[in-house]
Protein backbone atom coordinates (compact mmCIF):
# COMPACT_ATOMS: atom_id res chain seq x y z
CA UNK A 1 0.00 0.00 0.00
CA UNK A 2 1.34 3.55 -0.82
CA UNK A 3 2.70 5.53 1.67
CA UNK A 4 0.33 7.91 1.77
CA UNK A 5 -3.40 6.69 1.90
CA UNK A 6 -6.82 8.44 0.95
CA UNK A 7 -9.82 8.17 3.06
CA UNK A 8 -13.03 7.99 1.38
CA UNK A 9 -15.07 9.86 4.41
CA UNK A 10 -18.83 8.84 4.87
CA UNK A 11 -20.76 10.81 7.01
CA UNK A 12 -20.29 14.95 7.20
CA UNK A 13 -21.97 15.58 10.44
CA UNK A 14 -20.94 17.18 13.86
CA UNK A 15 -18.36 14.46 14.17
CA UNK A 16 -17.95 13.45 10.62
CA UNK A 17 -16.69 16.70 10.31
CA UNK A 18 -13.83 16.36 13.09
CA UNK A 19 -12.76 13.34 10.40
CA UNK A 20 -12.78 16.00 7.68
CA UNK A 21 -10.61 18.60 9.37
CA UNK A 22 -8.05 16.35 10.51
CA UNK A 23 -7.18 14.59 7.33
CA UNK A 24 -7.58 18.57 5.87
CA UNK A 25 -5.33 19.80 8.17
CA UNK A 26 -2.71 17.07 7.69
CA UNK A 27 -3.30 15.97 11.40
CA UNK A 28 -3.30 12.43 10.35
CA UNK A 29 0.40 11.06 8.76
CA UNK A 30 0.39 9.51 5.63
CA UNK A 31 -3.10 10.28 5.20
CA UNK A 32 -5.38 12.31 2.71
CA UNK A 33 -9.11 12.92 2.38
CA UNK A 34 -9.80 11.90 -0.88
CA UNK A 35 -13.78 11.59 -1.43
CA UNK A 36 -16.39 12.26 0.41
CA UNK A 37 -20.38 11.14 0.70
CA UNK A 38 -23.13 12.11 2.79
CA UNK A 39 -27.03 11.50 2.30
CA UNK A 40 -27.40 15.58 1.56
CA UNK A 41 -26.64 16.49 -1.88
CA UNK A 42 -26.55 20.26 -1.42
CA UNK A 43 -24.26 19.57 1.79
CA UNK A 44 -22.05 17.05 0.39
CA UNK A 45 -21.34 19.07 -2.65
CA UNK A 46 -20.38 22.10 -0.55
CA UNK A 47 -18.00 20.34 1.65
CA UNK A 48 -16.42 18.15 -1.33
CA UNK A 49 -15.82 21.85 -2.93
CA UNK A 50 -14.79 23.26 0.06
CA UNK A 51 -12.14 20.38 0.67
CA UNK A 52 -11.25 19.92 -3.16
CA UNK A 53 -12.33 16.02 -2.86
CA UNK A 54 -14.21 13.96 -4.85
CA UNK A 55 -18.38 14.21 -4.18
CA UNK A 56 -18.98 10.61 -4.56
CA UNK A 57 -23.31 10.37 -5.26
CA UNK A 58 -23.74 7.40 -3.26
CA UNK A 59 -21.67 5.58 -0.78
CA UNK A 60 -20.95 2.33 -2.78
CA UNK A 61 -19.73 4.75 -5.43
CA UNK A 62 -17.21 6.13 -2.73
CA UNK A 63 -16.04 2.81 -2.01
CA UNK A 64 -15.50 1.96 -5.41
CA UNK A 65 -13.67 5.42 -6.24
CA UNK A 66 -9.79 6.00 -6.41
CA UNK A 67 -9.69 5.55 -2.00
CA UNK A 68 -7.76 3.25 -0.61
CA UNK A 69 -9.48 2.68 2.57
CA UNK A 70 -12.99 4.60 4.06
CA UNK A 71 -13.81 6.40 7.38
CA UNK A 72 -17.43 5.90 8.43
CA UNK A 73 -19.38 8.70 10.79
CA UNK A 74 -22.62 8.17 10.78
CA UNK A 75 -25.48 6.50 12.95
CA UNK A 76 -25.71 2.86 13.90
CA UNK A 77 -28.44 2.48 11.67
CA UNK A 78 -26.09 3.07 9.05
CA UNK A 79 -23.51 0.92 9.17
CA UNK A 80 -25.02 -1.98 7.36
CA UNK A 81 -25.06 -0.95 4.14
CA UNK A 82 -21.97 1.22 4.84
CA UNK A 83 -20.07 -2.47 5.57
CA UNK A 84 -21.50 -4.24 2.84
CA UNK A 85 -20.26 -1.57 0.16
CA UNK A 86 -16.44 -1.65 1.70
CA UNK A 87 -16.71 -5.14 1.82
CA UNK A 88 -18.18 -5.90 -2.20
CA UNK A 89 -15.46 -3.22 -2.98
CA UNK A 90 -12.72 -4.69 -0.17
CA UNK A 91 -11.75 -1.29 0.94
CA UNK A 92 -10.73 -1.35 4.37
CA UNK A 93 -13.06 0.23 6.95
CA UNK A 94 -12.80 2.71 10.36
CA UNK A 95 -16.24 2.53 11.64
CA UNK A 96 -17.39 5.02 14.47
CA UNK A 97 -18.69 3.57 17.36
CA UNK A 98 -20.85 1.37 18.26
CA UNK A 99 -20.57 -1.52 16.21
CA UNK A 100 -23.99 -1.80 15.18
CA UNK A 101 -27.62 -1.44 16.60
CA UNK A 102 -27.46 -5.27 17.66
CA UNK A 103 -25.44 -7.93 18.36
CA UNK A 104 -26.48 -10.07 15.57
CA UNK A 105 -26.05 -7.44 12.95
CA UNK A 106 -22.31 -6.88 14.24
CA UNK A 107 -21.74 -10.46 13.84
CA UNK A 108 -23.06 -10.02 10.34
CA UNK A 109 -20.77 -7.31 9.38
CA UNK A 110 -17.99 -8.92 11.21
CA UNK A 111 -18.37 -11.91 8.67
CA UNK A 112 -19.06 -10.02 5.91
CA UNK A 113 -15.75 -7.75 6.22
CA UNK A 114 -13.75 -11.39 6.88
CA UNK A 115 -14.78 -12.70 3.87
CA UNK A 116 -13.92 -10.01 1.93
CA UNK A 117 -10.16 -9.93 3.30
CA UNK A 118 -10.66 -6.23 4.79
CA UNK A 119 -9.04 -4.57 7.89
CA UNK A 120 -12.17 -3.30 10.20
CA UNK A 121 -11.48 -1.20 13.13
CA UNK A 122 -14.08 0.33 15.14
CA UNK A 123 -13.10 3.93 16.55
CA UNK A 124 -13.03 2.97 20.34
CA UNK A 125 -11.78 6.40 21.29
CA UNK A 126 -11.53 5.91 24.67
CA UNK A 127 -8.75 3.26 24.48
CA UNK A 128 -6.74 6.42 22.85
CA UNK A 129 -7.66 9.15 25.64
CA UNK A 130 -3.94 9.41 27.97
CA UNK A 131 -6.05 9.04 31.07
CA UNK A 132 -7.35 5.72 30.09
CA UNK A 133 -3.95 4.77 28.82
CA UNK A 134 -2.38 6.21 32.49
CA UNK A 135 -5.52 3.59 34.42
CA UNK A 136 -4.06 1.50 32.44
CA UNK A 137 0.08 1.96 32.94
CA UNK A 138 -0.39 2.10 37.01
CA UNK A 139 -2.76 -0.43 37.53
CA UNK A 140 -0.15 -2.56 38.73
CA UNK A 141 0.20 -0.37 41.78
CA UNK A 142 -2.86 -1.28 43.03
CA UNK A 143 -1.61 -4.57 43.92
CA UNK A 144 -4.89 -7.09 43.32
CA UNK A 145 -7.54 -5.49 42.11
CA UNK A 146 -10.76 -5.60 43.91
CA UNK A 147 -13.56 -3.55 42.02
CA UNK A 148 -14.12 -0.94 39.27
CA UNK A 149 -16.79 1.51 38.79
CA UNK A 150 -17.65 4.44 36.00
CA UNK A 151 -20.02 7.41 35.96
CA UNK A 152 -20.92 10.05 33.43
CA UNK A 153 -23.76 11.76 32.89
CA UNK A 154 -23.89 14.15 30.28
CA UNK A 155 -26.37 17.18 28.85
CA UNK A 156 -29.20 16.04 26.63
CA UNK A 157 -28.09 17.12 23.04
CA UNK A 158 -31.58 17.79 21.03
CA UNK A 159 -29.93 15.29 18.33
CA UNK A 160 -33.38 13.65 16.97
CA UNK A 161 -30.99 10.29 15.91
CA UNK A 162 -30.32 9.25 19.39
CA UNK A 163 -33.90 9.43 20.07
CA UNK A 164 -34.68 7.21 16.90
CA UNK A 165 -34.27 3.53 18.02
CA UNK A 166 -33.82 2.78 14.49
CA UNK A 167 -31.01 5.06 13.56
CA UNK A 168 -29.30 4.67 16.94
CA UNK A 169 -30.11 1.24 18.22
CA UNK A 170 -30.84 2.17 21.68
CA UNK A 171 -30.26 4.90 23.94
CA UNK A 172 -27.42 5.90 26.58
CA UNK A 173 -26.87 1.86 26.64
CA UNK A 174 -25.51 2.07 23.34
CA UNK A 175 -24.67 5.49 22.90
CA UNK A 176 -22.20 5.50 26.14
CA UNK A 177 -22.32 2.53 28.36
CA UNK A 178 -20.98 0.42 25.55
CA UNK A 179 -17.83 2.32 25.65
CA UNK A 180 -17.32 2.34 29.08
CA UNK A 181 -17.69 -1.66 28.84
CA UNK A 182 -14.91 -1.54 25.88
CA UNK A 183 -12.48 0.78 28.01
CA UNK A 184 -12.80 -1.27 31.34
CA UNK A 185 -12.35 -4.57 29.77
CA UNK A 186 -8.98 -2.61 27.62
CA UNK A 187 -8.11 -1.37 30.97
CA UNK A 188 -7.99 -4.80 32.93
CA UNK A 189 -7.18 -6.64 30.30
CA UNK A 190 -10.04 -8.83 31.20
CA UNK A 191 -10.80 -12.05 29.11
CA UNK A 192 -14.61 -12.57 30.17
CA UNK A 193 -17.07 -9.68 30.69
CA UNK A 194 -20.48 -11.34 32.47
CA UNK A 195 -23.59 -9.06 32.84
CA UNK A 196 -24.73 -9.51 36.46
CA UNK A 197 -27.55 -6.70 36.65
CA UNK A 198 -29.12 -4.12 34.63
CA UNK A 199 -31.79 -1.12 34.84
CA UNK A 200 -33.00 1.42 32.64
CA UNK A 201 -34.76 4.38 32.57
CA UNK A 202 -36.65 7.38 30.82
CA UNK A 203 -36.90 11.39 31.82
CA UNK A 204 -36.91 13.28 28.72
CA UNK A 205 -36.55 10.69 25.92
CA UNK A 206 -39.71 9.06 24.27
CA UNK A 207 -38.47 5.75 23.07
CA UNK A 208 -34.95 5.29 24.16
CA UNK A 209 -33.02 4.70 27.73
CA UNK A 210 -31.40 8.21 28.96
CA UNK A 211 -30.17 6.33 31.98
CA UNK A 212 -29.06 3.36 32.52
CA UNK A 213 -27.11 1.17 35.44
CA UNK A 214 -25.18 -1.84 34.78
CA UNK A 215 -23.63 -4.16 37.51
CA UNK A 216 -20.76 -6.79 35.26
CA UNK A 217 -18.34 -9.39 36.65
CA UNK A 218 -14.62 -8.87 35.19
CA UNK A 219 -12.50 -12.02 35.40
CA UNK A 220 -9.51 -13.80 33.58
CA UNK A 221 -5.94 -12.42 32.45
CA UNK A 222 -2.79 -11.24 34.36
CA UNK A 223 -4.32 -8.13 36.68
CA UNK A 224 -7.52 -10.39 37.59
CA UNK A 225 -6.74 -13.78 39.34
CA UNK A 226 -9.98 -12.89 40.84
CA UNK A 227 -13.13 -11.51 39.76
CA UNK A 228 -14.25 -8.01 40.64
CA UNK A 229 -17.27 -6.18 39.80
CA UNK A 230 -17.75 -2.97 37.82
CA UNK A 231 -20.27 -1.10 38.40
CA UNK A 232 -21.41 1.60 35.15
CA UNK A 233 -23.84 4.41 35.51
CA UNK A 234 -24.62 6.56 32.50
CA UNK A 235 -27.39 9.18 31.98
CA UNK A 236 -28.54 11.99 29.76
CA UNK A 237 -30.59 14.15 32.02
CA UNK A 238 -29.23 16.69 33.66
CA UNK A 239 -27.27 20.16 32.67
CA UNK A 240 -24.17 19.04 34.08
CA UNK A 241 -21.10 17.00 32.88
CA UNK A 242 -19.52 14.33 34.92
CA UNK A 243 -17.10 11.66 34.03
CA UNK A 244 -15.18 9.63 36.24
CA UNK A 245 -13.19 6.12 36.24
CA UNK A 246 -12.34 4.51 40.15
CA UNK A 247 -10.38 1.14 40.28
CA UNK A 248 -9.68 -0.20 43.76
CA UNK A 249 -6.87 -2.17 45.01
CA UNK A 250 -5.64 -3.81 47.74
CA UNK A 251 -2.71 -1.61 47.88
CA UNK A 252 -4.23 1.71 46.67
CA UNK A 253 -7.10 3.36 44.34
CA UNK A 254 -7.09 5.51 41.07
CA UNK A 255 -9.53 7.92 39.64
CA UNK A 256 -9.57 9.65 36.37
CA UNK A 257 -11.63 12.67 36.42
CA UNK A 258 -12.27 13.16 32.74
CA UNK A 259 -13.87 17.00 32.98
CA UNK A 260 -11.08 18.15 35.25
CA UNK A 261 -8.21 16.15 33.62
CA UNK A 262 -6.54 14.44 36.52
CA UNK A 263 -5.41 11.26 37.67
CA UNK A 264 -5.82 11.14 41.40
CA UNK A 265 -3.53 8.14 43.20
CA UNK A 266 -4.72 7.30 46.73
CA UNK A 267 -2.77 5.04 49.50
CA UNK A 268 -4.43 5.21 52.22
CA UNK A 269 -5.24 9.07 53.14
CA UNK A 270 -2.56 10.35 51.04
CA UNK A 271 -3.70 11.49 47.52
CA UNK A 272 -1.03 12.20 44.46
CA UNK A 273 -2.90 14.57 42.07
CA UNK A 274 -1.07 14.54 38.24
CA UNK A 275 -2.48 17.12 35.45
CA UNK A 276 -3.11 14.84 32.36
CA UNK A 277 -4.12 16.85 29.15
CA UNK A 278 -6.63 16.02 26.82
CA UNK A 279 -5.59 15.27 22.87
CA UNK A 280 -7.80 15.06 20.06
CA UNK A 281 -8.47 11.33 19.86
CA UNK A 282 -9.94 11.51 16.37
CA UNK A 283 -6.54 11.94 14.88
CA UNK A 284 -5.29 9.54 16.81
CA UNK A 285 -7.51 7.00 16.48
CA UNK A 286 -7.23 7.45 12.44
CA UNK A 287 -3.55 7.39 12.66
CA UNK A 288 -3.66 4.00 14.40
CA UNK A 289 -5.59 2.74 11.28
CA UNK A 290 -3.68 3.93 8.61
CA UNK A 291 -0.25 2.77 10.54
CA UNK A 292 -1.83 -0.56 10.46
CA UNK A 293 -2.74 -0.45 7.14
CA UNK A 294 0.75 0.60 5.91
CA UNK A 295 2.74 -1.80 8.45
CA UNK A 296 0.22 -4.73 7.41
CA UNK A 297 -0.25 -5.08 10.82
CA UNK A 298 -3.81 -6.47 13.21
CA UNK A 299 -6.22 -3.10 13.66
CA UNK A 300 -5.33 -1.90 17.32
CA UNK A 301 -9.79 -2.27 17.86
CA UNK A 302 -10.36 -5.74 15.75
CA UNK A 303 -14.23 -5.43 15.34
CA UNK A 304 -14.44 -8.90 16.49
CA UNK A 305 -13.20 -7.18 20.26
CA UNK A 306 -15.75 -4.23 19.72
CA UNK A 307 -18.79 -7.10 19.06
CA UNK A 308 -18.14 -8.64 22.66
CA UNK A 309 -18.56 -4.65 24.36
CA UNK A 310 -21.52 -5.25 22.09
CA UNK A 311 -22.84 -8.41 23.08
CA UNK A 312 -22.61 -7.58 26.88
CA UNK A 313 -24.97 -4.50 26.17
CA UNK A 314 -27.36 -6.35 24.17
CA UNK A 315 -27.65 -8.64 26.89
CA UNK A 316 -27.92 -5.49 29.66
CA UNK A 317 -31.24 -4.59 27.28
CA UNK A 318 -32.67 -8.26 27.54
CA UNK A 319 -32.24 -7.97 31.12
CA UNK A 320 -33.75 -4.77 31.66
CA UNK A 321 -36.72 -6.15 30.24
CA UNK A 322 -36.35 -4.01 26.65
CA UNK A 323 -35.35 -5.62 23.23
CA UNK A 324 -32.24 -4.30 21.44
CA UNK A 325 -32.98 -0.99 20.64
CA UNK A 326 -36.50 -0.51 22.01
Amino acid sequence: MASSIRIGLIGLGRHGLRYAQHLAANDVPDASLGAVWTRDAQKRGQLAERFGVVNAPTLQALAQSDVQAVVAAVPAGLHMPVVKACAAAKRPLLLEKPLARTADEGAEMCEAMEASGSPFMVAQTLRFDPLVLALADQLPSLGQLTGLSFEQRLEPRGLAWEDDPELSGGGVLMQTAIHTVDAARFITQASTTELLTATTGRVHYAHNEDLGLLHLRLSGGAHLPQPITADVRVSKIGGSRHMRFALFGREGGLEADFIDRTLIHTVGRERTVQAVPEIPTVPTVTSAFVQSLRRNTPCPVPARDALRSLQVIAEAYSAAGSAEGA
